[in-house]
């Protein structure tokens, strides 16, 4: 039973717990001048919450997410070629982004670590969302970076703070 209604499931309430503390943790550590755990315990946070958020919805999203991991799927077999229809049935318009064989709405880079993820851990959402909270974790240090550049590192701190949280 547990003390507060809620729609999580008990799964979700433990990585949010958990990042909560880590995030906790951090914010102590900063405190007490002990940046570099600080900064460690943040990105262990951020990870966590970026986690938590790759497995909460279990549907892929409709329009942006479902056509990327469409034509990352089909780079999965032929990597240099993105295709949001592999065999196009009808004719289409090649000056028509929008329903066109090849699908050039995001860069190859990202394409290719979907197509890479999906490949290591098989096609389903969270592998589908693993390289983008990788890389938005990946994020945190560099505001934090920028942030001690440009005024100290207490605002650099809060800045990365913030970006750990966000999603």
């Amino acid at each position: 039973m547990l003390f507060v209604d809620t729609h999580f499931e008990r799964d979700d309430l433990v990585y949010l717990c958990f990042g909560f503390a880590l995030i906790l943790l951090s914010i102590f550590c900063f405190v007490h001048s002990k940046n570099n755990a600080a900064l460690i315990f943040l990105l262990l946070g951020a990870l966590t919450f970026r986690m938590w958020m790759c497995i909460i919805d279990p549907f892929i999203q409709i329009w942006d997410e479902q056509f990327h991991a469409l034509v990352a799927r089909n780079m999965m077999k032929h990597p240099l070629i993105p295709m949001l229809y592999r065999n196009p049935v009808l004719p289409f318009d090649y000056r028509d982004w929008t329903s066109n064989c090849i699908w050039l709405h995001k860069q190859p880079l990202f394409l290719w670590q979907m197509a890479l993820s999906m490949k290591m851990f098989g096609i389903s959402p969270f592998s589908i969302r693993l390289p983008s909270a990788l890389l938005s974790t990946l994020l945190v240090p560099v505001v934090y970076r920028i942030g001690k550049i440009i005024l100290n590192e207490r605002a650099g701190y809060i800045a990365a703070l913030l970006t750990g949280l966000c999603y």
